[in-house]
């Protein structure tokens, strides 16, 4: 995402702000990007960093909303209080309602996709272990009932499944670490609302 681009959409987020706080929140990033692109970061870099300016906005704006509530100004009407409690809730509703219809959904496919996997690599891992030993104590009891080249070649297709299913588990692993590490990253952004700092 280009700055132009986001700097506007984060304004555009801003808006129920007052204007000092807002042109302060945008100098920030302004001052973000510019740093990042002294780095040699590229716009894609910056945006994927950033996140959406969107969710950012609502973040600042609720920040706003309930701090106004916890630390109301001195003289603050009881209605103004009102005012912000039932702005602060309306955000962290359409946040938490993002979250819902937008990220929920793929981040259990996700998951589902991840446990489904490691099922079926563990029963492949079990079946190739288990058919590998069973052949091979089956050539010591039984030589005659089947040729030796067929017990090798079942052999060495089970220790295949036993091998590959390994491999798989591996990577299975990766892929989970990535995925918890990006959950758990995703969760403290949005804790960030919940509970501002």
């Amino acid at each position: 995402m280009q700055e132009h681009n986001f700097i506007t959409e984060l304004e555009r987020a801003l808006s129920p702000l007052p204007t000092s706080q807002r042109d302060d929140v945008l100098a920030d990033y302004r001052a973000h990007i510019y740093e990042a692109r002294e780095r040699g970061k590229t716009d894609e870099e910056i945006g994927a960093a950033l996140g959406d300016p969107r969710t950012l906005g609502r973040t600042f704006v609720a920040d706003y909303h309930l701090t106004r509530i916890s630390n109301p100004h001195e003289g603050q009407r009881f209605t103004t209080s009102l005012y912000h409690m039932a702005r602060a809730f309306l955000v962290v509703i359409s946040i938490l309602a993002f979250n819902f219809f937008f990220m929920l959904w793929p981040i259990l496919g996700l998951a589902l996709l991840l446990g489904t996997s490691w099922l079926l690599a563990g029963v492949a891992v079990f079946v190739g272990l288990i058919f590998s030993i069973a052949i091979l104590v089956g050539n010591i009891a039984t030589p005659a009932t089947i040729d030796l080249s067929t017990k090798l070649a079942l052999s060495f297709y089970s220790l295949s499944i036993f091998g590959a299913s390994l491999l798989a588990s591996i990577v299975l692993y990766q892929l989970s670490r990535w995925f918890l590490m990006g959950l758990m990253k995703y969760i403290k952004l949005n804790a960030k609302v919940i509970q501002p700092d």
